[in-house]
């Protein structure tokens, strides 16, 4: 059984790391699309 939970454990583990790569990318996105010359302000109050 510890086996099984290993394998579960690696499997949220991938899907928690897909999550966060797909949402880094939104961001970046997102930050081009409204300020093209980069905002610090803007990153500094989602931060």
């Amino acid at each position: 059984t510890s086996l099984k939970a290993l394998d579960d454990l690696i499997k949220l583990c991938l899907i928690a790391d897909k999550a966060l790569d797909t949402e880094a990318v939104s961001d970046i996105h997102s930050d081009r699309a409204k300020t093209p010359g980069g905002d610090l302000d803007d990153d500094g109050t989602k931060a």
